[in-house]
C-alpha cells in the first residue's frame, strides 16, 4: 500500500505477511484489504479501481525540506537521553516522548528525526502506563537481504520499559489528537505509513505536505496508533541496484515494515 501511494499506481498484493494478509490498494489508500494473523484464514478482495491513477501534474513531496530547516539536537543533550533498540534487527537511535512535551528529535548518523505531537489524556488506565519513542535508522540492514534505509519512526512500545521498544506490539490505547512527523532524508524514495491498533490500517487519516512532513489528516486518527513512519529506500546506495529483481523485491518488503511491529512471524 505504501509503494501505491508514493508511485500513484494500483497494487494488489496477497500472502504477503506471510499468509495472514491481502490488499487491493490505490494512490489515496487501501480499496480493501484483509489481514488475520490468529488463524490465517484467506478472504476474497473485490475493488475497483482507476484505470490510469496517475494524476497529471502530480510532483513528489521534497522529503527532507522541512525537517532540513530545523536546528538538530545537540549530541548528549537530549531529554530524554537517548537509547538504541533493535527493530527488525536494525540498531534504531531512539528518544521517548515525555510527559507533557510537545515535541521531540532524534539522529542516527546523517538521518535527523523531528516530531510535533499532542496527546489525548489516558481514556483507560492501561493508557496511562504506555511508552511511545521516536526512532531514526540510516543505514545498511543486513538481514534477508543487504540494502540501504532512512527510517523514522514514531512507535508504541511493546511494554512499560524502554527496552521493550521495537519488540512486536498489537495493542495500543494512547490517541494522537495531532502529529507531524518529518526527517532529513537523502533519498527521494519515501514511503509514509500509519498503523493503528489492531493491525488496522488508516485510510484518509493522514497526508503528506509538499514540505515532506506526514500529518494526521483534518478527521484525525480514528484509534490509538501503533506506528507512524516514513520508510525510505536508498536504492542509490545499493551495491547490487542494477539487478532490477531483487531491488524489486526488496522494494516490496517497505509493505512488510509495517507488520514487523507487531508480529514476529519473520
Amino acid at each position: 500500500g505504501l509503494r501505491a501511494q508514493h508511485n500513484k499506481q494500483n497494487l494488489t498484493f496477497h500472502g504477503t505477511h506471510p499468509t495472514a494478509g491481502s490488499g487491493i490498494y490505490s494512490p489515496d489508500g487501501a480499496r480493501a484489504y484483509h489481514y488475520d494473523a490468529v488463524t490465517g484464514s484467506g478472504h476474497l478482495l473485490l475493488a475497483e479501481l482507476d484505470a490510469s491513477p496517475r494524476a497529471p501534474g502530480y510532483q513528489r513531496p521534497d522529503w527532507g525540506r522541512h525537517a532540513s530547516a530545523l536546528a538538530p539536537p545537540s549530541p548528549g543533550t537530549s531529554s530524554p537521553p537517548s537509547f538504541t533498540a533493535s527493530v527488525f534487527h536494525d540498531p534504531f537511535t531512539m528518544v521517548l516522548l515525555a510527559a507533557g512535551t510537545a515535541n521531540a528529535s532524534v539522529c542516527h548518523g546523517e538521518l535527523c528525526c523531528h516530531l510535533e505531537f499532542a496527546m489525548q489524556a489516558a481514556e483507560e488506565p492501561r493508557a496511562a502506563g504506555e511508552l511511545h519513542a521516536l526512532g531514526a535508522f540510516s543505514g545498511l540492514h543486513v538481514v534477508e537481504g543487504q540494502y540501504y534505509l532512512q527510517i523514522c519512526t514514531l512507535l508504541k512500545c511493546a511494554g512499560a520499559e524502554k527496552e521493550t521498544c521495537g519488540r512486536p506490539t498489537k495493542e495500543a490505547a494512547t490517541r494522537f489528537s495531532r502529529f507531524s512527523l518529518s526527517g532529513t532524508f537523502g533519498t527521494r524514495h519515501v514511503f509514509p505509513e500509519v498503523l493503528l491498533s489492531g493491525v488496522e490500517l488508516a485510510p484518509g487519516q493522514f497526508q503528506v505536505l509538499d514540505d515532506g512532513r506526514l500529518v494526521n489528516s483534518d478527521v484525525g486518527l480514528q484509534g490509538p496508533p501503533l506506528s507512524v513512519t516514513l520508510f525510505g529506500r536508498w536504492y542509490e546506495r545499493d551495491e547490487d541496484r542494477e539487478k532490477f529483481s531483487r531491488g524489486l523485491y526488496y522494494s516490496l518488503r517497505v509493505d512488510n515494515f509495517v507488520i514487523m511491529l507487531c508480529n514476529d512471524a519473520w
